[in-house]
């Protein structure tokens, strides 16, 4: 796994662990008791269930939110780049076969160069018009072999989920700088598998005639020549290594220390009130810990992995239909607000 799947998998398991931990407590100690007639009805005990049935709630609508938000700009795109698309001409058909891409690849009708990955579910690769009339044939193979790793790494899908994990466990805001790094890390992969396949300096050479018109990122998408890591990115194609991402500063990770320390307070409080000191001590014992694992983690670990599974082998070994893309000139994306 390189350095982009495991800050991608640092986000998801944070959220898995907090989610679960959270639903599990809030399940055991607040609706079941409540149910089976067990409530001890202490204002103590209302107190705490309200308190983390609310934060549940509040993490998990703003990831939906943000979710939807990424849906809505993502069905914008796909309908702009149906009105755009214009044929393929027969040199990209034959390079989008020749790196594994083909059908996988539309052509808007656009003077700007731009070139992207596009679609959560069915993700293809768009170039513009203008940036294919200005590539030569070798650097249309680097451009594509960058963009056929975010296809299969599903990295629009990532993305988004991303972006959810971080606008939903608002409370741990160093998970904003892990997915920054992941961010990074994706580009810089994305280069390397081109580099190791057509070369560096085709690579470059696309990159900068991507870089002088295409403006801003379409939303919803991951761009072949998107601001934010260039900088480094150069680094990478002039170097040879891999250059170091930026670490998790001091004061975001002092912040996000607090936010999961109120968070575990929190959990703890349920259980305490539910059952008092005794039944604190039994649920916060290695035994209780492993078993929430078990009951708790496990089974929505399992079932996020078989769903990105079947994600990923609807979207590697089946071509989807004219769907995707679109250029700069799209609307920005719509974000949630920061926490």
């Amino acid at each position: 796994m390189d350095r982009a799947g495991r800050n991608f998998l640092a986000l998801t398991t944070v959220a898995l662990v907090f989610g679960a931990y959270g639903l599990c407590a809030l399940i055991a100690y607040g609706v079941l008791p409540l149910v089976e007639g067990r409530s001890q009805n202490s204002g103590l005990e209302s107190f705490a269930v309200a308190g983390l049935a609310t934060l549940l709630v509040v993490s998990a609508s703003l990831a939906a939110r943000t979710l939807w938000r990424e849906a809505v700009a993502a069905r914008a795109l796909s309908r702009r780049v149906e009105a755009d698309a214009i044929p393929i001409p027969s040199m990209l058909a034959l390079a989008a076969g020749e790196v594994g891409l083909a059908g996988r690849v539309q052509v808007v009708d656009s003077a700007r160069s731009c070139s992207f990955v596009y679609g959560a579910l069915a993700p293809r690769v768009v170039l513009s018009g203008g940036l294919l009339s200005r590539l030569s044939e070798v650097e249309l193979r680097a451009a594509l072999e960058h963009e056929r790793y975010h296809l299969l790494n599903l990295d629009p899908l990532r993305d988004a989920l991303a972006r959810a994990v971080v606008d939903g466990l608002f409370f741990l805001p160093a998970l904003k700088s892990i997915q920054r790094r992941y961010e990074a890390a994706r580009e810089l992969a994305a280069d390397r598998r081109a580099v190791a396949l057509v070369g560096s300096q085709p690579l470059a050479a696309a990159l900068l005639k991507a870089m002088e018109s295409a403006g801003e990122a379409p939303p919803a998408t991951v761009a072949l020549a998107g601001p934010r890591v260039m900088e480094a990115r150069l680094t990478q194609l002039e170097t040879g290594r891999e250059p170091g991402l930026a670490a998790v500063d001091g004061r975001s990770l002092a912040t996000t220390a607090l936010g999961a320390l109120a968070f575990l307070i929190l959990l703890a409080g349920v259980p305490l009130a539910a059952g008092g000191s005794r039944e604190l001590a039994r649920e916060l014992g290695p035994a209780a810990l492993l078993e929430g694992a078990i009951l708790c983690l496990l089974p929505l670990a399992v079932a996020a992995a078989l769903i990105y599974r079947r994600l990923w082998t609807r979207s590697t070994l089946n071509r989807p239909r004219g769907r995707e893309g679109s250029c700069p000139s799209s609307p920005d994306r719509p974000r949630a607000p920061g926490p």
